[in-house]
């Protein structure tokens, strides 16, 4: 099962997913670790992690230009800009 909470879905319901996903990751962060985020990045097909070293629960705050340059050179990728 991924997630925590309330918020469980069990992996079957992602088979077959193919909306592109960008999973950032600060390496300090106490809510979501690393791991389970890489875990979780299993389950969802084609799911692209990034980690950031220096960031927490809240990079695009804590890194801007980091999280910014991230997200750009996804959504680029993908087409939706």
């Amino acid at each position: 099962i991924c997630g925590t909470g309330d918020m469980m879905i069990p992996p079957a319901r992602l088979e077959g997913y193919s909306t592109p996903t960008l999973m950032i990751s600060g390496s300090q962060d106490r809510i979501f670790p690393p791991a389970i985020l890489e875990d979780v990045s299993k389950f969802i097909p084609g799911a692209q992690l990034h980690g950031i070293p220096q960031a927490g629960h809240s990079p695009y705050f804590e890194t801007p230009d980091e999280f910014n340059r991230v997200v750009g050179e996804f959504v680029g990728k993908h087409g939706v800009i």
